[in-house]
């Protein structure tokens, strides 16, 4: 005799024990799929609600993951794409400005394979792009120019003008550190034909970005033609025509930061200023014209000591330049949450302060207020190192180079 059951539908039908079982599985499936589904909804949602709370994200980093990875097998790649796009991208930068390097890996590989399986090449592109900042920030330059190199293909077959800009850009910065590693390794026409390319890189992406009009591309790449400057410093040697140049791109940068609303790049641009005035002081002018001998050499003595005590108080004020322009950057990053700059910031803070000879508190960049109210300096000075900020030339209109001028 068959037993009868009560059906979905509220109807009797006769099933059997093996129907049954398979109704069972499938009713647990139905149920297993529906709760997954609900969880990256959950999560996704989330993301996307707590983009500017960090410390909530934080707590939740695990799950936000693991739903990821559940679209990623329930195969809702929209899904996928959406969740880099509030946890990596430009909706929230989290896990970037956190410096989650390794989660944000295993999200954009599993975004671009999301992308491909949809067939959008523009996401592709720009995914693929992002994963070459994810192996920037882990400092694997081959890796992340092989990335770069796919997406700048993918950005000229689409005519994707921005993408192809951004890509050059990120070129050249690899081109850059190239030459850096080149020139430590002692391989000089190596570096000069690296930051070749790199110069090259940039002017190509400067056109393509005024073309478009991308303002805050633009000065992103007005930033990176300044740090070229810098750099052709240790070939050539000082040049104090140089360092105005690289110091004029550098402005140029920051005033495009504030006309688009950039506060990244404007901390970013800031600490590539107070890094030029810190170059700045640790360049020695030669002393060559006291080396020569004289017909009156007690006065050489005498004239070298005053030349010698200038150029030291000279190569001090530098070093307080560079003090005023970090401590401006490190502001912008605490307030954006930027991690990693505050890292780098604080480190470079702490350097010219000393250089500059402020009474620092012991392993910090921070001023100790007791000291300096005490000090000769405090009662000639107008302001307290660091806070002069309105010392920035905020209405300095930025500087329109001739391409390949």
């Amino acid at each position: 005799m068959t037993e009868m059951t009560m059906a979905p539908n509220g109807k009797n039908a006769a099933k059997s024990s093996a129907e049954r079982t398979i109704d069972d599985g499938v009713n647990w499936r139905s149920y297993v799929e529906g709760t997954r589904s609900k969880y990256i909804t959950r999560y996704v949602t989330f993301a996307q609600q707590n983009t500017a709370n960090h410390s909530r994200l934080e707590e939740e980093l695990s799950n936000m993951m693991n739903a990821a990875q559940q679209a990623g097998v329930q195969r809702a790649h929209g899904t996928v794409l959406e969740m880099a796009e509030w946890l990596w991208s430009s909706g929230g930068q989290f896990l970037d400005l956190r410096g989650h390097t390794q989660e944000g890996l295993q999200l954009l590989t599993q975004a671009v394979d999301a992308a491909r399986l949809l067939g959008d090449k523009s996401q592709e592109g720009r995914i693929l792009g992002q994963l070459g900042r994810v192996w920037v920030a882990l400092r694997n330059w081959p890796t992340a120019a092989g990335y770069f190199e796919q997406a700048l293909t993918i950005a000229r077959e689409i005519g994707d003008r921005q993408g192809e800009a951004s890509h050059l850009g990120n070129l050249g910065q690899i081109q850059l550190e190239r030459g850096q590693i080149q020139l430590q390794q002692e391989n000089r026409s190596e570096a000069q034909y690296a930051i070749k390319k790199a110069e090259d890189h940039f002017q190509e992406a400067i056109k393509i970005a005024k073309e478009i009009g991308d303002r805050q591309m633009e000065g992103r790449l007005w930033a990176s033609l300044g740090l070229i400057q810098l750099r052709n410093q240790m070939f050539e040697g000082y040049t104090h025509q140089a360092m105005i140049e690289a110091i004029k791109y550098f402005r140029s940068a920051i005033a495009i930061a504030r006309e688009t609303g950039d506060q990244r790049g404007e901390a970013s641009h800031l600490g590539s200023l107070g890094g030029a005035y810190e170059l700045m002081g640790s360049m020695n002018v030669s002393l060559a014209p006291f080396m020569w001998g004289s017909p009156y050499p007690e006065e050489d003595v005498d004239r070298h000591k005053r030349y010698e005590k200038e150029l030291e108080q000279a190569n001090e004020k530098s070093y307080l330049e560079a003090y005023e322009y970090y401590s401006h950057a490190l502001s912008i990053a605490r307030e954006i949450g930027d991690e990693q700059m505050q890292e780098r910031l604080d480190d470079n803070r702490a350097g010219v302060g000393a250089k500059a000879k402020l009474p620092l508190y012991p392993r910090s960049g921070d001023i100790n207020m007791n000291w300096w109210a005490r000090s000769g300096k405090a009662r000639d000075a107008e302001y307290v190192p660091g806070t002069r900020h309105k010392y920035m030339e905020r209405n300095q209109p930025p500087i329109h180079r001739k391409q390949g001028g």
